[in-house]
């Protein structure tokens, strides 16, 4: 229920006290809203929303066609997240310069789009959004010392799979990985346990290319999970152009 969802979104975020918010609405396969035209209206309900309420707003729509990070999995997504803050170039962390650019440009319009962004990337490199995660963790009572020493993931074994041909990446089917990774954690309660997905759709890559490492505890889990997870993955023979997951932004 879009009116549902949209009245849970933004109560949290007024309760809060926040005077300038940023929603990702995801849809897609791999999220709760299966299609785009009702994650549109769920953007298009929450921007009124939170204008009614006098709260600067930006909404952005993206496709759960593929993954941000390349973790899935309780510890790896938080591993990826601290790679973003120790300065790591990838994927998710255009992403999240590009959603704080949309939020630092909301409170301060006057602001040049460019020099937002270059301010978000030193904070990056810097390691300046690094600290200022650890004094987070601090503040809020948690083990800031596990992070820093890396102790969040553990795994116990690592598998890579391989591109059995040449090609490119024509689809990850992202809530199969999800999938599983939920039966594996539910299974053991175990969060040293995920996939991490080392392509993105429109990858050119080499037969015997990694495609997915597999982090996994027995090999019984190894037998009951592996034809799954390799199968996750699609290479076709033509070219794929890479995929622009923002499909809408409402400021």
């Amino acid at each position: 229920n879009v009116d549902l969802m949209a009245a849970s979104i933004a109560c949290k975020k007024l309760a809060s006290g926040a005077k300038v918010v940023l929603v990702d609405v995801k849809y897609g396969e791999a999220s709760l809203i299966r299609d785009y035209s009702k994650a549109l209206k769920l953007a298009n309900l929450l921007k009124y929303i939170f204008d009614e309420c006098e709260v600067e707003s930006v909404i952005v729509v993206t496709d759960t066609c593929q993954t941000f990070g390349e973790g899935v999995g309780n510890a790896i997504e938080v591993v990826d997240a601290l790679d973003v803050l120790k300065g790591k170039h990838c994927f998710l962390r255009d992403m999240s310069v590009f959603f704080a650019t949309e939020m630092i440009l909301k409170a301060k319009p006057n602001l040049k789009r460019e020099d937002v962004e270059d301010m978000v990337k030193m904070a990056l490199d810097n390691g300046t959004a690094y600290e200022s995660f650890m004094k987070l963790i601090k503040a809020q009572g948690g083990n800031d010392k596990a992070v820093r020493e890396n102790k969040i993931f553990k795994p116990y074994k690592t598998i890579n799979f391989v591109s059995d041909k040449e090609g490119y990446v024509g689809n990850i089917n992202s809530l199969l990985l999800g999938e599983l990774v939920r039966r594996m954690c539910q299974e053991t309660h175990d969060s040293n346990l995920g996939v991490a997905i080392r392509v993105k759709i429109g990858d050119y890559i080499k037969k015997g290319d990694v495609i997915v490492t597999y982090y996994y505890k027995t090999d019984e889990e190894l037998e009951k999970y592996k034809n799954a997870i390799s199968k996750c993955i699609g290479v076709t023979d033509y070219m794929v152009k890479p995929v622009d997951v923002v499909r809408k932004v409402i400021r």
